[in-house]
């Protein structure tokens, strides 16, 4: 009995290298955006805050004190302004990722389909020598029984 080859298994273990690549980019993308979404709201609740004591305290604080306040402000709107373009940029390289892992695992199961597909008509193909081969067998012993 003959064993099951499948001439395309080289390209089909390629195909599982790149998609287990592919998963690990996007799993390292997915891990970047979402620090730099954790990192946005942290800016965004330090944003908060600082608004809070200004409104809060306006009256009770020095022109100094105002000025500070005012400029930490300032400071925290534009690295703000820095983290939502980084976080973009994250998201933008996530989605990357995820098309291309999606592209490697739709190209790993294409040839997995193919490779049941060559599996299902080598069965086939051998049940059919099988069959031939126990009907050989048959006709033989009628030829030497008679």
């Amino acid at each position: 009995m003959a064993a099951f080859r499948f001439s395309l298994q080289p390209v089909l273990e390629r195909r599982t290298r790149i998609e287990t690549a592919q998963r690990e980019v996007l799993l390292a993308a997915e891990r970047a955006a979402a620090g730099a979404r954790a990192e946005l709201v942290a800016l965004d609740l330090r944003l908060h805050g600082l608004s809070r004591a200004f409104s809060g305290s306006f009256a009770a604080l020095g022109a100094s004190d105002v000025r500070g306040l005012l400029l930490e402000i300032e400071v925290v709107k534009t690295s703000l302004a820095k983290q939502r373009h980084v976080t973009d940029a994250a998201r933008a390289a996530a989605s990357r990722a995820r098309d291309a892992f999606g592209a490697a695992r739709a190209e790993r199961t294409t040839l997995e389909a193919v490779r049941d597909r060559c599996y299902a008509t080598f069965l086939a193909e051998q049940e059919l020598r099988e069959a031939a081969e126990y009907d050989e067998s048959n006709a033989r012993r009628r030829i030497i029984s008679a």
